[in-house]
């Protein structure tokens, strides 16, 4: 997989934060982007974006923010909910969390979040985005579209997490067909208004 992981790097140039500027910015909000949940855990994806932006989080005592998938499969939001909250019980208390109604997509996400965070008022100047390296180029488009005034920085997680043979969505089962998905999702952000990019979603099964 070394041609893959190489092109992965190519795919994400530029679009990843440095470490010493995530280590030098004073961090208002942290987001767990969701790659989703099975009904017996989170996603490999999901978990590592969970650690990695429970560990920024906390190191710059800022809110940790995520939005949980409706489409996997019938009250898959609720419980992958259930999991970040285990996940996050002994670190977070309750008034650090930001926690997005369900959603779709990356779009949809982060629409959510900024939802939630209107709901209290919050107003982040410097948000840090988890994800996968992958998504990451179309991570932080969306995300600056949503919040035009604050700054987004992009941690990422290896690309090799981002796809399982047991994932509820149907092209992150094979790492190459979840390349392509990533690489024609940005085409379309590129080309399409954003809410017609917020009606599409990935079929699971």
């Amino acid at each position: 997989m070394a041609f893959y992981n190489l092109l992965a790097r190519i795919w994400s140039t530029g679009v990843v934060s440095p470490t010493k500027k995530l280590e030098a910015s004073a961090v208002d909000l942290v987001v767990a982007t969701s790659y989703c949940t099975t009904k017996k855990a989170l996603t490999i994806a999901s978990q590592k974006n969970l650690e990695i932006a429970m560990q920024i989080a906390a190191e710059k005592n800022a809110l940790l923010a995520w939005a949980s998938c409706s489409y996997p499969f019938n009250g898959a939001e609720s419980i992958e909910d259930d999991f970040r909250l285990i996940a996050v019980a002994e670190t977070f208390e309750e008034e650090k969390l930001i926690i997005g109604t369900a959603m779709t997509s990356t779009v949809t996400e982060a629409a959510s979040i900024k939802q939630a965070l209107n709901r209290k008022d919050v107003r982040p100047k410097v948000i840090v985005v988890v994800t996968g390296r992958l998504h990451a180029r179309s991570a932080r488009y969306i995300w600056r579209h949503f919040f035009p005034d604050a700054e987004i920085l992009i941690a990422v997680v290896n690309e090799d997490y981002e796809s399982q043979f047991d994932h509820p969505v149907n092209v992150q089962r094979n790492p190459w067909v979840w390349f392509a998905v990533n690489v024609a999702r940005q085409i379309l952000l590129w080309t399409l208004p954003m809410e017609w990019v917020a009606r599409m979603k990935h079929n699971a099964s």
